[in-house]
């Protein structure tokens, strides 16, 4: 990410990404970044090259940052349990 995340964004990505219709958006996304990695496998130009990595990296950045989003829910209970 190009900017710090805020704790309170991290928080309404964690809640967001609890909604059981989350897996749907979940699945896009993953079908996203295939189709974007097999478009940069096939590509020639440098110029696509250069957009499909942006393309894959914004993704593969937001799927971390769900990660973590889960991370600081999790350490953010503290000894409160599950």
């Amino acid at each position: 990410m190009l900017h710090r995340v805020t704790e309170q964004a991290l928080r309404a990505l964690h809640q967001l990404s609890r909604n059981p219709l989350w897996s749907e958006v979940d699945k896009m996304f993953e079908a996203e970044l295939a189709e974007v990695n097999r478009k940069l496998a096939d590509a020639a130009d440098l110029i696509v090259v250069g957009q499909l990595q942006g393309r894959a990296k914004f993704l593969y950045e937001f799927r971390d940052l769900l990660r973590d989003a889960e991370k600081a829910s999790l350490l953010s209970r503290g000894s409160k349990g599950p």
